[in-house]
This record gives C-alpha cells, sequence and structure tokens, in this order.
C-alpha cells in the first residue's frame, strides 16, 4: 500500500514537472511571462499598479517559477501571440518568481494579499480601488496545464473571475467577521510560510538530484500541499458563508499539527 501511495506521488510530481516546453509547442516564450529572480519584484509590481492606473487597465500578477509545469504551462498559452495581444491590451502583467517556494509577502502585500497556495498564483487586481477581483478563484489555476485555451480565453478574456465588492456591499457586521478571518489566515499563512521553508531545499534538491532518493521530500510535499489546499478552500468558505449567511456565527477550522513539528 505504501509503495502504491508513493507511486502515485510519483506520478503526480512527474506530470507537474514534464511539461513540453515553448520550444516543443512552437511557442517563443515571452520575456514578459518568465518567471525570473529578482531583487525588485515589489519595486516592479508597484510601477505595475502605477501603469494600471494610468493605462486604465486591471493588474494581473502571477506568482510561479520555472520548476512549476503548470506555471510554464500559463506562460506559455499567455506568449501565443494572439492571446498575447489581447492580455496585453486589457492588462498589466507582472510575473513574480517564487523560487523554491520562497516567501514573497512584500510583493503580496502590495496586492492587499497574505499569501499564495500554490503555483501559480493568478491574482486579477484593480488598481484604483485597491481590490482582489478573483480572490475566490484565484489558486484555480495551478492546474494551468490541465486547461484548454477557450478556458484562458473565457477567464481573462471575457471576464469570467469573480468580481468581489466587499467594501460596497458588506455591512458593519459582516465586515467585522471578514477582519476576524483575515486574521485568521495571517495566523495561518505564518504556518504555512513555515512549512514552505521547511519544503523549500528538499524541493530544489529534488528538482536538481532527482535521482537520488528523495523519501523525505515525499512526505513533507504531501503534508504541505495537503494543508495549503485545505487552507485556501476553508477562507473561501468563510468568505462565502459571510455573504450568504451573515448573522451566523463563524466556526473556524482547526488543523493537525506537521509531522515535523
Amino acid at each position: 500500500m505504501k509503495s502504491l501511495s508513493r507511486f502515485i506521488l510519483l506520478f503526480i510530481i512527474a506530470t507537474l514537472s514534464s511539461a513540453l516546453s515553448a520550444d516543443d509547442k512552437n511557442i517563443v516564450l515571452l520575456d514578459d511571462y518568465k518567471y525570473t529572480p529578482s531583487s525588485d519584484a515589489v519595486e516592479k509590481l508597484q510601477q505595475v499598479i502605477t501603469t494600471g492606473k494610468t493605462e486604465n487597465k486591471l493588474v494581473l500578477a502571477v506568482f510561479g517559477a520555472q520548476w512549476c509545469h503548470d506555471s510554464r504551462a500559463l506562460s506559455e498559452t499567455f506568449s501565443i501571440p494572439d492571446f498575447h495581444s489581447q492580455l496585453q491590451d486589457k492588462f498589466a502583467v507582472q510575473f513574480v518568481d517564487v523560487g523554491y517556494l520562497e516567501n514573497r509577502s512584500e510583493a503580496l502585500s502590495e496586492l492587499n494579499l497574505i499569501g499564495f497556495y500554490g503555483t501559480p498564483t493568478v491574482v486579477i487586481f484593480d488598481p484604483v480601488n485597491n481590490k482582489v477581483l478573483n480572490r475566490q478563484d484565484h489558486v484555480d489555476w495551478t492546474n494551468a496545464a490541465s486547461k484548454d485555451y477557450s478556458a484562458f480565453e473565457e477567464y481573462f478574456l471575457s471576464d469570467k473571475f469573480k468580481i468581489q465588492s466587499d467594501a460596497e456591499t458588506l455591512n458593519p457586521n459582516q465586515q467585522k467577521k471578514m477582519n476576524t478571518i483575515k486574521a485568521f489566515e495571517q495566523i495561518q499563512a505564518k504556518r504555512l510560510k513555515r512549512a514552505y521553508q521547511k519544503l523549500s531545499p528538499l524541493l530544489k534538491s529534488y528538482k536538481e538530484n532527482p535521482e537520488q532518493d528523495h523519501e523525505e521530500f515525499y512526505a513533507v510535499w504531501r503534508e504541505v500541499r495537503q494543508f495549503r489546499i485545505q487552507l485556501d478552500s476553508d477562507i473561501v468558505g468563510l468568505i462565502d458563508s459571510v455573504k450568504s449567511a451573515p448573522e451566523e456565527s463563524i466556526t473556524f477550522p482547526t488543523y493537525p499539527s506537521f509531522s515535523w513539528e
């Protein structure tokens, strides 16, 4: 049973790592959509936000990594000439490299976000109202490689992303509850950050030395993946509950300790 579980995990990781390159698809990967390590990611994001305001565009920020199959798949589709042209007409775009799941809290805070729950995380941001417009589905693109071209068109070019307008629609009681959800998320995001710190060197070693034994990586990857997916789902569920049933009390979930805690 253990060997079967490991086989399944290996299959998932291999799938996440073995995308066809842009050259294989005869797509020239554009510089705008490359995950490039940078010491000035915050400054670049600030510039893009300013550009969005000036040019009356939404900001499209992508937090991803070159090692990530789905991050590369998104880059490749964005680089298709016709899609690229339409995307640039509508969005001011900035790609942020997260390396091996490194902390990008300063860049995230520019977009009023607390953490990222997978790669690639796609954020659509209104630079005028300082609001994330797709908070409830901004991690849907962590499986970008499984989406066809029409899904990209629908979401990015036909505004399928969910528009949130909390400040305009929430009463004071709801806003108070939203603040408690944010505080809960901040606590859990710190825990996720520590988990990424545990996972990061193991992931780096796995990617750079795949022939070696990586039992610890498989175990930690599985634990962190389960937590980050559940956490994001829970946050979205809590937000939905405040909107749909504003008079009901909030029940916050609890999570088991990681094996290394």
